[in-house]
């Protein structure tokens, strides 16, 4: 009967049950829950995003990357799948440490809180920057950080990052905070050039929307 109840369950329930137990740090049953959700919905985002996110928290990053390069093919820039990728292969290469993995968590928390962490934020991106000058994204984070304080400094951190090779959704980001940068410089055109650039660099990628609003274009479908 228990199996019978289970089958007759749709992807969805298990997606939403895959959660609770996240929420819950049992992410031995969240991967269990989020495997039930692939299967009756192989097609679909959402579960093979969180499972690959389970599978970080387990420290399993091979079988992570496999499902966040599953997640991308499947929707094109689907929320961060693109960046959880790029962490997984500069972790598998060498090129980070478990220690700046953690880093990066952390800056995730208090991004997703939407609280001012300001100091922390910037004290967390210096560390990881520190210790991982190789990685994109810990330059990518300065920048950010920089941009009120140093705008000068926040430039050269972005640029940085972009030179270092970033996931896509790493480097439309960049590059948009860079014409921000250079616009409130007073270099407008220089700004559109830039945000024009990521329209034509990036075609269909929804991270491009708020580009394409800020350059008076519609990105591509």
């Amino acid at each position: 009967m228990f199996n019978f109840l289970r089958k007759s369950r749709t992807w969805k329930q298990f997606f939403d049950e895959g959660t609770a137990y996240g929420v819950a740090s049992d992410f031995k049953k969240a991967e269990e829950c989020y495997r039930q959700a692939v299967k009756l919905a192989p097609d679909e985002p959402g579960p093979h995003y969180e499972l690959g996110n389970t599978l970080t928290l387990a420290g399993r990053y091979k079988e992570a990357l496999e499902e966040f390069e599953i997640t991308n093919r499947l929707s094109c820039g689907f929320f961060l799948a693109q960046t959880e990728a790029y962490l997984c292969k500069q972790f598998l290469s060498g090129a980070i440490s478990e220690e700046v993995l953690a880093g990066f968590r952390f800056i995730r928390r208090l991004l997703d809180a939407k609280a001012q962490h300001g100091e922390q934020l910037f004290a967390a991106s210096q560390q990881i920057v520190e210790k991982a000058p190789t990685c994109a994204l810990g330059f990518y984070h300065l920048g950010k950080c920089l941009m009120e304080r140093d705008p000068a400094a926040a430039a050269d951190a972005l640029q940085k990052c972009i030179r270092l090779g970033p996931d896509d959704t790493t480097a439309i980001n960049a590059k948009f905070h860079l014409g921000i940068l250079k616009r409130d410089a007073g270099e407008p055109e220089i700004a559109r050039r830039i945000w024009a650039g990521i329209l034509e660099s990036y075609p269909g990628n929804p991270h491009t929307k708020f580009v394409a609003t800020m350059s008076g274009k519609e990105s591509n479908p």
